[in-house]
């Protein structure tokens, strides 16, 4: 396979966690913070690519998280997406994990159980080790039935994938204001 068709995905909400990214990928069912997830099938290539390094953790300024919809799996509390902000003073705390094109693609279907929720696959101002930086999230926060604050155990689980990447406990603090 050549570079080309690797690219960087940066999580942001509950696939910050590997945990939980890698059972995106691999299939099957787990529990996160008292909530069970349901059986999920696998992706047609399961290669965990980014697993030969350690955890990448980026920060991207002028951009904010918000909660929107309302996830079944998380206690039909808000959805983690995220949008540029007029404020360069915001920011995002994520994880890079390098992934195919192919998984990105089908991520982007499995993580709302449709393209319609996830349905902007956005691509970052930066490049790491010379490939493209995406995400995926909303097309727009009209759209996305705003605002619906996060359930506590979706919270939870990204606040435990930021500690897993590597993040301190002041950065992750500072931040904790963003997820409401």
């Amino acid at each position: 396979m050549s570079d080309n068709n690797f690219c960087y995905y940066f999580a942001y909400g509950s696939n910050v966690l590997e945990r939980r990214f890698r059972l995106q990928i691999l299939g099957g069912s787990d529990e996160f913070n008292g909530i069970s997830l349901p059986e999920q099938p696998s992706f047609s290539d399961t290669t965990l690519y980014y697993q030969d390094e350690e955890p990448l953790k980026h920060r991207f300024n002028g951009w904010k998280i918000f909660f929107a919809r309302k996830s079944p799996i998380w206690e039909n509390k808000g959805m983690a997406f995220v949008e540029k902000s007029a404020n360069d003073m915001d920011y995002i705390l994520g994880r890079l994990y390098k992934v195919t094109e192919q998984q990105l693609n089908e991520l982007q279907i499995k993580v709302g159980n449709s393209i319609a929720i996830y349905g902007v696959k956005e691509k970052l101002p930066l490049r790491f080790n010379g490939l493209d930086i995406f995400t995926l999230t909303c097309k727009n926060r009209i759209n996305a039935n705003c605002p619906c604050s996060p359930a506590q155990s979706f919270k939870q689980t990204i606040l435990d994938g930021l500690v897993e990447t590597g993040w301190t406990v002041n950065e992750i603090g500072s931040y904790k204001r963003y997820l409401v």
